[in-house]
């Protein structure tokens, strides 16, 4: 490894197992120091004794709980907003369940939802707002919020889920305008199928029967790394299957 994050401090969110420990794993290695976060103490303590980083709980729907890592553990120059569920797996507080069948609207209850809405897009939010003024302060930053490609395009299986996550790319490309004066780039990871926890082993198996492509979680740290060495500001890093990482732009800033 290049050494490439020496000396910055990092947050990771869902840090405990899948994408959120991959990229926890190769920050640390390129030497951040690493703030591991998840609701899964055990897994989460785990990966920052196996990274030699820190770990807090920390439940991404909860303002106050944001105030306490960044006041603690702040302030922050990397993080990855990554911690997320499917809708169908949203009443699963330790995000293990293999996938499920797809939800019918009509059945969707009003706990489901709020839990999908408050993890995949209020997290967002939430950890974009709490990181952001020590970033500015420092004048240097970079937030990479994990989307999907059913950020891009339509999820008939699970349109809540599309649903939040097309909002965090939006909220990803209208915020990178305004963060770049003060040194800070955010952008999205918008990959396809990852073989995680959130899939699970019946999921992935079903997919790769049908010969849709199912990524390793490392291709999602390289993608992120790429994220935070090229800074393409509001890009859409997009991969799926052997295609590399490939940033979409977002349209020519507004003045503001």
């Amino acid at each position: 490894m290049s050494g490439t994050l020496s000396g910055r401090q990092a947050i990771v969110t869902g840090g405990a197992s899948g994408i959120g420990a991959a990229v926890a794993r190769r920050w640390a290695a390129e030497g951040a120091s690493v703030l591991v976060t998840d609701i899964n103490v055990a897994g989460g303590q785990a990966v920052a004794a196996e990274i030699g980083g820190t770990f807090t709980k920390l439940d991404v729907r909860d303002p106050e709980a944001w105030d306490r890592a960044v006041t603690l553990f702040g302030p922050f120059t990397l993080a990855l907003l990554n911690a997320g569920v499917t809708t169908s797996s949203a009443h699963n507080e330790l995000n293990d369940l293999p996938v499920a069948a797809p939800i019918p609207l009509s059945d969707l209850t009003d706990d489901d939802y709020r839990r999908a809405m408050g993890i995949n897009l209020d997290g967002v939010v939430f950890g974009a707002r709490a990181v952001i003024p020590g970033m500015c302060e420092a004048g240097n930053g970079d937030i990479v919020a994990t989307a999907s490609m059913a950020g891009l395009v339509a999820m008939p299986m699970d349109p809540i889920y599309g649903a939040n996550k097309h909002a965090v790319v939006g909220l990803v490309r209208a915020l990178a305008p305004l963060l770049q004066p003060h040194g800070v780039c955010i952008s999205s990871l918008n990959p396809g199928f990852v073989d995680t926890a959130i899939l699970g082993e019946t999921g992935a198996k079903s997919l790769r029967d049908l010969g849709v492509p199912v990524l390793p979680d490392t291709a999602l740290a390289d993608l992120a790394m790429q994220a935070v060495t090229e800074r393409v500001h509001g890009a859409q890093w997009v991969v799926w299957g052997d295609i590399p990482g490939h940033a979409y732009e977002w349209n020519p800033p507004v003045a503001f």
